[in-house]
């Protein structure tokens, strides 16, 4: 608006100084090319034109905002920052799968031998056979035998029930004790050296075959005519079982 005000006065300002020229001069147009710049000052104006330039111009609506400009180019990279304080302890995590086994280690050193022992009591010789009985077994064991009483003489057998009872065979007797505990009684004398074995098995042709078993036997005493029996499970746990038992001579 300045502008515009500051335009008109000028044209003012050259009506004036064409109006104050001579005829022969007034027919000669004055324009810009004529005023040497910066030469016209307020004061060559006029007094209206000089009021109108003392008023200012009412402000003119705001503008509209303008488009956003760019971003800016990133700035430096901040210092960095003082050490949080230290968190909550987490929970325990799950265990981790069983790891390799490892390399078997080295063998170690042999150990140093141990103190020696005591020495043992001397064994009990009362029960073994004296030569004269191992003779005679050895008699009986080459004899031809000729008649079923020297047979029997030389062969000897029981079968047992589980609950002790005699059954077949040449046994005269026998008993049962406490759980798998037997005694088998013969007619003569059993020798040391004879051959004495236990097997458990049904007794007779009939019933139930015994489960898995056990059977240890022997001379109850040197020179007796009785025999000891003892009968297990098969875990060795002594178990009523039957049973036969050989005698051979």
């Amino acid at each position: 608006m300045f502008r515009r005000i500051l335009t008109n006065a000028l044209v003012a300002l050259l009506a004036v100084a064409l109006a104050g020229t001579a005829t022969a001069t007034a027919a000669k147009l004055i324009t810009g090319k004529q005023i040497k710049d910066g030469t016209i000052t307020t004061k060559d104006l006029s007094k209206g034109t000089r009021a109108a330039l003392a008023k200012a111009g009412r402000t003119g609506a705001a503008g509209g905002s303008g488009a956003a400009g760019g971003s800016g180019a990133a700035g430096a990279q901040g210092s960095n920052g003082l050490a949080g304080g230290a968190g909550a302890k987490g929970d325990t995590g799950a265990p981790g799968a069983k790891g390799d086994t490892g390399a078997p280690g080295a063998k170690g050193d042999t150990g140093a031998p141990g103190a020696k022992g005591d020495a043992g009591a001397p064994a009990d010789t009362s029960q073994l056979a004296t030569k004269a009985e191992l003779a005679e077994a050895a008699q009986l064991a080459d004899k031809k035998f000729s008649t079923p009483t020297d047979l029997n003489r030389a062969v000897r057998w029981a079968t047992i029930a589980a609950d002790g009872t005699n059954g077949e065979g040449t046994a005269t007797g026998s008993t049962r004790g406490q759980t798998g505990e037997y005694t088998v009684t013969f007619g003569s004398p059993v020798k040391p050296g004879c051959g004495i074995s236990a097997t458990v098995q049904r007794p007779g042709s009939s019933g139930a075959i015994p489960a898995p078993s056990m059977v240890v036997t022997g001379l109850q005493f040197a020179g007796t005519s009785t025999l000891f029996v003892r009968t297990f499970d098969k875990d060795g746990v002594a178990a009523d079982r039957p049973f036969t038992v050989v005698v051979t001579c």
